[in-house]
């Protein structure tokens, strides 16, 4: 067991000696030169007491103990720093070489730092409308609810986002409110259902008039998402228990820095949302996009049973109009429940909700549900950008293999110029590996300055392109 030990432990030890050797390399030489005036001064006492002058004595010590330099580099690469000097003394001689051509060292840094600034700026575009979630807590547990229908399906009136499919069929995301309802009330699928839908709306606020995204939220949206404002309280379920009645909106971070210049005190001032009055009682985390997607955070978000107030559409109410589809829907997936079991039990009470809340007509479909991925909402920017922005990125790819070829091209011919300096280094005895990590240090030191200047231009790139998430997140 203790030879095991042994064993496992010799290592580390070599590498913190190393690391106290790098770290404290003045303090070692000092320690190499008392270490070796300490052996000489005992050398040459023992050739004294064998009756040697002490000229004589201090000479033949000298020569038994050998070049000092000698028994340093000894030591030096007992502890692994003969690697870390060389490697000093080809950064030292790789920064002379390139100082020496700065017109080369411009244009193939300035080269790389402009395909990978590219790059840098395209990906970030990327990540933002491909890949980044609603930031909530476990976004990877929603599921947006859809319906597919073959044409001829019983919704005949739409507020909202639908695509034709491929068999000339419907497929969209809105459904009733009365069906929602209905479906909340017996749903058995996932954790609870949120109804939500964002409009643009005119709103006054602190006195300045503006256009402003403004969703309309269930009840239960901050309680299921498991969002918590960070100033007031957020909407309650007794906020749109009446119609109508619900005069309460809670703000974004964006707007309240813009209008109200993050003061405490906008909790209990009274903002005008198309012409009704609503009272602020809260302040959205910042970065919190709703339920929607993840580019535009709304404005203001207000209860769901504000609609036949501050977004009425026609003279009947759309919460108890059967026949206009507009609310969107999402949900947790429950622990245990398998994601096909959910969404048979789902579209069971779809059809139950249909047949409750709608007429049918013989000529008429029911839809089918259909389960999606809820964590980015509704991936309208996945639909809308995923082509262009493959091709963007594949395009930028293209430009880093053709920067790269430019720059491997440069430093060939570079290369053949300086035939002479590598056979001098090596008529002087230096091996070809060694001049080829010198030639690959080099390489390394150009590929930092433009990779350095790559992230620099990607940073103010990604800054100079439309922002898609900042107005009011």
């Amino acid at each position: 067991m203790r030879r095991l030990l042994a064993l496992f432990s010799r290592p580390f030890a070599q590498l913190r000696s190393s690391l106290r050797a790098i770290v404290h390399r003045s303090r070692l030489e000092s320690e190499m030169e008392a270490e070796l005036a300490n052996h000489l001064e005992n050398l040459t006492a023992d050739l004294m007491r064998a009756g040697y002058s002490p000229v004589e004595a201090t000479r033949r010590a000298r020569i038994a103990l050998g070049p000092a330099l000698v028994h340093k580099e000894g030591m030096r690469a007992s502890l692994g720093l003969r690697w870390w000097d060389e490697l000093g003394a080809d950064l030292r001689y790789g920064i002379r070489i390139l100082r020496k051509s700065p017109g080369f060292t411009a244009i193939a840094a300035t080269s790389l730092a402009l395909a990978i600034g590219a790059n840098t700026t395209i990906f970030s575009i990327a990540k933002q409308l491909l890949y980044d979630r609603l930031n909530v807590p476990h976004p990877e547990q929603l599921r947006m609810l859809r319906w597919n229908g073959d044409g001829r399906e019983v919704v005949h009136g739409m507020w909202g986002d639908f695509d034709s499919t491929e068999k000339g069929g419907t497929t969209s995301s809105v459904f009733s409110y009365p069906v929602y309802l209905q479906m909340r009330a017996h749903n058995e699928g996932l954790q609870d259902l949120i109804a939500f839908k964002e409009d643009g709306m005119n709103a006054t606020v602190n006195g300045n008039a503006q256009r402003v995204d403004a969703a309309m939220v269930s009840g239960n949206f901050y309680e299921a998402l498991g969002v918590h404002p960070q100033l007031g309280r957020a909407l309650q379920p007794s906020d749109d228990a009446v119609s109508g009645y619900g005069t309460v909106a809670i703000i974004s971070d964006g707007l309240w820095q813009r209008e109200f210049g993050r003061s405490p005190s906008v909790l209990g001032q009274t903002i005008s949302l198309n012409q009704t009055a609503m009272t602020i009682v809260g302040v959205n985390p910042r970065g919190f996009t709703g339920a929607k997607n993840v580019q535009q955070a709304p404005d203001i978000l207000v209860p769901i049973t504000m609609q036949p107030v501050i977004d009425p559409k026609g003279k009947t109410s759309l919460l108890t109009d059967s026949d206009t589809w507009w609310v969107n829907i999402v949900g947790r997936v429950k622990p245990g429940v398998k994601a096909s079991e959910a969404q048979a039990a789902l579209d069971v009470q779809l059809q139950a909700a249909v047949h409750s809340t709608m007429t049918i007509s013989p000529a008429d479909t029911m839809p089918r549900l259909e389960l999606a991925d809820g964590s980015r909402g509704l991936h309208w920017a996945d639909r809308m950008f995923k082509k262009p922005v493959f091709v963007l990125i594949a395009l930028t790819g293209f430009v880093v293999l053709l920067a790269c070829t430019n720059i491997a091209n440069l430093l060939l011919a570079r290369g053949s110029q300086r035939q002479k300096e590598m056979s001098v280094r090596l008529a002087m005895g230096a091996g070809r590996a060694r001049v080829l990590r010198q030639l690959l240090t080099e390489s390394l030191l150009l590929a930092a300055l433009g990779g350095a200047g790559g992230l620099l231009m990607g940073y103010f790139g990604s800054r100079a392109m439309p922002k898609l998430d900042r107005k009011s997140v």
